[in-house]
C-alpha cells in the first residue's frame, strides 16, 4: 500500500532517522565540549589582585624562606634570632603547631623540597666560612652534608627535574661574580652550569616544574637586576623583567606558564604575575 501524499511517515520508518539524528547531535555536543576544553587548557590562567591581612605564621623569631611541599600540604621555613641561629620548621598549611626539623650547630636557611617531597635541601650558614649544602629527610631524620660552597657565605638551592642534582649560585674565587653551579648528588661533583656575561652575577635560580626552563635573578649592576629565562639544555636566554628594585625575587606557577616576581621599591612591596608568553604582566 502507498501512503497518501503529505501523510506522516509510519513509526517504523521515522524511528531509525530519529536515532541517527540523536547520535549525530551527541557527537556534535561532545566535539564542542572537547574544543572548549582544549581552548580552556591552552588559555593561560588569569591572576587577579587580592588582599589578605591574615598572618599565616607569626612568632617572636625572624621567619624567612617559605617553601611549599610538592603536594601543597606542608610549608617549610627557617626561623631564628639571626642567621647563625636559624632552624628549619615544618607547618601544615591548614594549621597546627610548627615542628622543628633541624638541630645543626649552624644556621639553616632557604629550604627547597625534592620533587618527590621526601627530602629538603638547605643551606648551612657559619660566620666567616663558605656555606654548606645539606639534605634532611621529611618528616624527620638526621641531616647530612652533600657539598660546600667554594667562596660564598650565603646562597639558595634548587632541585633539578629528576631530583638527582642541585643548582646553587657560587663564585669559584672570592670577590668574583657568582655564577650557577650544578651539584651532582650521585657523584658529589659540582661544576659551573651557567656563566653570566661580563661583571653580571646570578644570585638565584629555580627550575620550572616541567623541567624546560631555568629562572635566574641576574644582577647586572649595583642598581639594576633582571629576571632571566634560560632554556634547557641550551638556548638563547630571554629577559622577562629588568628593574632597579631594591629587592627582587621570583617563583614559578605550577603549570610553568607564569613567573611571580616580588618587587620592592623604597619599602613598597608588590607581587606581579608575568606570563612566560610575553603577555602583559
Amino acid at each position: 500500500a502507498v501512503a497518501p501524499a503529505g501523510a506522516p511517515a509510519s513509526p517504523s520508518r521515522a524511528r531509525p532517522w530519529r536515532a541517527i539524528s540523536a547520535v549525530a547531535l551527541a557527537i556534535a555536543v561532545a566535539g564542542l565540549a572537547l574544543a572548549v576544553a582544549l581552548m580552556m587548557a591552552a588559555r593561560p590562567r588569569s591572576w587577579t589582585i587580592a588582599e589578605s591581612h591574615l598572618l599565616f605564621i607569626a612568632t617572636p623569631l625572624v621567619e624567612r624562606g617559605p617553601a611549599f611541599s610538592p603536594d601543597g600540604t606542608i610549608i617549610a621555613y627557617s626561623a631564628g634570632t639571626d642567621l647563625a641561629h636559624r632552624k628549619l620548621y615544618l607547618r601544615l598549611r591548614n594549621g597546627g603547631d610548627p615542628i622543628r626539623l633541624t638541630d645543626d650547630p649552624f644556621g639553616a636557611l632557604w629550604p627547597a623540597w625534592s620533587p618527590d617531597g621526601r627530602t629538603i635541601a638547605y643551606i648551612g650558614y657559619e660566620s666567616g666560612k663558605p656555606c654548606r649544602i645539606l639534605l634532611i629527610a621529611v618528616p624527620a631524620g638526621a641531616s647530612h652534608e652533600v657539598g660546600r660552597c667554594r667562596s660564598s657565605f650565603l646562597t639558595t638551592v634548587a632541585w633539578d627535574h629528576g631530583g638527582h642534582a642541585l643548582f646553587f649560585s657560587d663564585s669559584a674565587v672570592a670577590d668574583r661574580p657568582q655564577h650557577i653551579f650544578r651539584l651532582d648528588l650521585d657523584t658529589g661533583k659540582a661544576d659551573e652550569f651557567i656563566h653570566a656575561a661580563r661583571a653580571a652575577e646570578d644570585g638565584f635560580s629555580a627550575l620550572s616544574p616541567d623541567g624546560k626552563t631555568m629562572l635566574l635573578v641576574r644582577f647586572i649592576s649595583a642598581v639594576a637586576s633582571q629576571i632571566v629565562l634560560h632554556p634547557l639544555p641550551a638556548g638563547p636566554e630571554r629577559v622577562l623583567l629588568q628593574s632597579d628594585d631594591d629587592d627582587m625575587n621570583a617563583a614559578w606557577s605550577s603549570d610553568s606558564r607564569t613567573v611571580f616576581a616580588s618587587r620592592t621599591k623604597q619599602w613598597d612591596s608588590s607581587l606581579w604575575a608575568y606570563p612566560v608568553s610575553g603577555a602583559a604582566p
